[in-house]
């Protein structure tokens, strides 16, 4: 009887706002046509540090983009961060949040080897942990 080593699936975490979705609501066609061609190698988990109250909330912003994902993770816990001054809406709270995603739901279940975001604090954060970044910054 062989042993079977439960290996975790190899995954890239893509930002949705600001990245895939840009400011306008509009799709980032460039982010789209590489994670789509990703997704034949990679699990793809698309992550935000925005607040929703529920999947069903986050699915219904993402719309049809939703398929394209493995797994959605987001912050639900804005009221309890609301009232700590730390967690202000910013890039170093952006950081903090998608590292506590990756450190306590997405990294137990995956091998992640890189992330796609547009904020240079969360790459750094995430090169730090040992995670690879690729950071899009779209165009003015």
């Amino acid at each position: 009887m062989t042993n079977k080593v439960n290996k975790k699936q190899k995954a890239i975490l893509v930002d949705i706002h600001q990245t895939l979705l840009l400011k306008d609501g509009q799709v980032n066609s460039q982010i789209l046509q590489l994670i789509q061609t990703l997704a034949k190698e990679y699990y793809l988990l698309g992550i935000t540090a925005s607040y929703y109250a529920s999947d069903d909330k986050f699915k219904h912003e993402l719309g049809s983009l939703t398929k394209l994902f493995d797994g959605l993770y987001y912050n639900s816990q804005e009221k309890e961060s609301l009232t700590n001054k730390k967690f202000k809406k910013s890039n170093e709270n952006d950081r903090k949040i998608k590292l506590h995603l990756y450190k306590n739901q997405i990294m137990p279940i995956f091998d992640v080897i890189a992330i796609i975001d547009n904020n240079k604090h969360v790459c750094k954060g995430f090169i730090k942990v040992g995670v690879d970044a690729f950071r899009y910054k779209h165009g003015k």
